[in-house]
């Protein structure tokens, strides 16, 4: 589109219009929709398009000729205008970045134009060998990033339907090789050092490594009572090597077949034990010891605790009032008439809504029914805190559902905001994704 600085006869200003590709001349009922000059039909623009497209990676040069009259006066141009332009090249690769570098690194691609992000997913970049790879995209460079293993070659295929932002599919080379070299050694448990394993079920505690032969594992039994024992020791243990609460059970050796990948190791943990401490560490030479306490160097240790039990918890809190639903894990029906404790002092029942409620306290809290307890965490229940009641909460009987499974979704709202007097009867439904 050219604008001038009077109204002109498009067609007399179009054959005055040299340029180094064919035009055409298009007529206000042809001007495209997207146009977002607001006086465009005010009879000072003229609006001109390539004839067959325009060509990639070339110099665009347009010239309006001296002595071109605009149609609607005697006035004519003075002197030859022109502008010129540089269309965009073909969408190719141009670079990459990260490879030879560790596996933590990550891989650029940088290209000859911006990339349209809309025009794939993630998922349509194929890695092999495959793993969890997230792409993030910014003007003309796209990068990868994931757990890989060390010293592998990877190959990464960036799909057909990839276009940059002038509409132009991606050219030449796709498929690319990235080396890893050796990585950080790591350990790695779960993320949350209170661990809940369904009674009965093959769920498992498993670690994840890299460059680590072996790994040990002690299993100390416990009682619910040393939770608040476990998080006082919890940071000898973890950078000095300290001894937990509870009486060690057993340890166990797991020989990790490919160490220069990342592997998750199952750990079988005793049945009998509702309650236990799990350490992990590598299993390292009497050399390679000796060698640490000369460096000071550390080798990286993993502290949980983990607990077998049907009951699942779901917790909130506002001012000095602690609430809970208690559901069964297996089928995340609410479980009436079991007790909740604190400091060795039973503190609140519930309902058969399988919600209870007290006064908050700093102490970790239990519940119990029978044999079957399970620890609720007071770092949670210390710190959650909000200013001011909450007149409503919707809970759910856990955080995470596979494909198929049902969803149970429960909503308390505060009758009485003085007393936070909770009702829930009736309010929960089920819901099957």
């Amino acid at each position: 589109m050219l604008r001038f600085d009077q109204p002109v006869d498009a067609a007399k200003l179009f054959e005055g219009l040299k340029a180094s590709i064919p035009l055409e001349l298009l007529d206000p009922s042809q001007t495209p929709d997207d146009v977002n000059t607001k006086d465009w039909r005010d009879g000072t623009w003229v609006v001109v398009q390539p004839a067959n497209g325009l060509p990639a990676d070339a110099e665009i040069k347009l010239t309006l000729k001296k002595g071109t009259a605009c149609g609607l006066g005697q006035r004519t141009t003075t002197e030859d205008q022109g502008h010129t332009f540089h269309t965009a090249g073909v969408f190719k690769v141009r670079t990459t970045d990260g490879s030879g570098e560790s596996p933590t690194t990550w891989w650029t691609f940088h290209f000859t134009n911006d990339v349209d992000t809309s025009s794939y997913k993630n998922s349509d970049i194929v890695c092999d060998p495959p793993f969890p790879a997230h792409a993030s995209s910014y003007s003309a460079t796209l990068s990868l990033y994931g757990l890989r293993d060390s010293r592998t070659t990877y190959r990464v295929t960036l799909p057909e339907s990839m276009r940059d932002v002038h509409g132009q599919l991606l050219q030449g080379q796709r498929t690319f090789t990235f080396k890893t070299t050796a990585g950080w050694p790591s350990l790695e448990g779960p993320n949350q050092q209170l661990v809940t394993l369904p009674v009965g079920s093959n769920a498992a505690f498993q670690l994840r490594s890299m460059e680590y032969a072996r790994l040990s594992v002690s299993v100390y039994a416990v009682d619910p009572s040393d939770y608040p024992d476990f998080w006082s020791k919890y940071y000898d243990c973890l950078y000095n090597e300290g001894t937990p609460p509870g009486v060690l059970h057993s340890t166990q050796i797991l020989d990790i077949e490919s160490p220069e990948k990342w592997t998750e190791s199952k750990v079988d943990l005793p049945a009998d034990i509702p309650h236990m401490i799990v350490i992990a560490e590598p299993k390292i030479s009497p050399f390679a010891a000796i060698k640490e306490r000369v460096t000071g160097s550390r080798r990286p240790r993993t502290i949980h605790w983990v607990q077998r039990t049907n009951l699942a918890a779901t917790t909130r809190f506002d001012q000095n009032t602690g609430h809970v639903l208690v559901t069964q894990i297996s089928d995340a029906q609410p479980q009436a008439d079991v007790e909740l404790w604190g400091d060795g002092i039973k503190v609140a029942t519930t309902d058969l809504d399988g919600h209870a409620q007290w006064q908050l306290s700093a102490q970790h809290m239990l519940l119990r029914r029978g044999d079957d307890t399970c620890v609720i965490d007071g770092h949670m229940v210390a710190n959650y805190h909000h200013a001011q009641n909450q007149r409503f909460h919707v809970f759910s009987d856990r955080g995470l559902y596979k494909p198929g499974e049902s969803a149970r979704i429960k909503v308390t709202r505060t009758v009485d905001l003085d007393r936070a007097a909770f009702s829930g009867r009736d309010d929960h439904a089920d819901h099957r994704p």
